[in-house]
């Protein structure tokens, strides 16, 4: 059945290319529980925590929310900024380990692209600065850090670390790094 109402509880089902779905409300009314059996154990949820908050959460545990200022917390139940990202850690490593990390991936495969974190000021749509990764080999994951500034002259890049750990500044051609 596509909606079966059951006194104050609504269930509803479908099929979205060929995979089942259900959600039912969770108890107290305040949100659904969504599972791909309809047996009422929710893979995931999306539920009002309290008033003008939304929240979601997979395997029985909150997420992620976005309170009534509009703030996003994603392993924060209490966002005080745009976006909050927490996550507890003991790793001491900078590796490929279970550190907390914020990832940006960039798909295409095409030499000396970028993937860049951007400031801007609110009065245009230009970056004031950045911080960003050149990946100038693809195969190897190899990439330059680059940090980029507008200034009354010009946008561009300031400072660089080469994939080797050598650091570039502006003042100097590429072919004049130190270290």
């Amino acid at each position: 059945n596509p909606l079966l109402l059951d006194g104050n509880n609504a269930t509803f089902g479908g099929n979205i290319s060929g995979n089942s779905f259900f959600a039912t409300q969770a108890s107290g009314g305040k949100g659904y529980d969504f599972s791909a059996s309809g047996s009422g154990a929710g893979v995931a949820n999306m539920f009002c925590p309290s008033g003008f908050t939304l929240a979601f959460g997979t395997n029985n545990a909150e997420r992620m929310r976005i309170d009534s200022s509009g703030n996003v917390g994603i392993g924060d139940t209490n966002p005080s900024y745009p976006l909050v990202v927490s996550k507890a850690s003991a790793s001491t490593s900078n590796g490929d380990d279970s550190s907390v990390r914020l990832m940006l991936t960039n798909t295409n495969t095409t030499v000396n692209n970028y993937s860049l974190i951007s400031f801007n000021d609110g009065t245009s749509e230009g970056a004031s600065g950045a911080i960003g990764l050149q990946y100038t080999d693809h195969t190897n994951n190899y990439g330059d850090l680059c940090f980029i500034t507008r200034g009354a002259g010009n946008y561009g890049e300031r400072m660089r670390i080469k994939s080797t750990g050598a650091i570039k500044f502006n003042a100097y051609g590429l072919e004049n790094f130190t270290g």
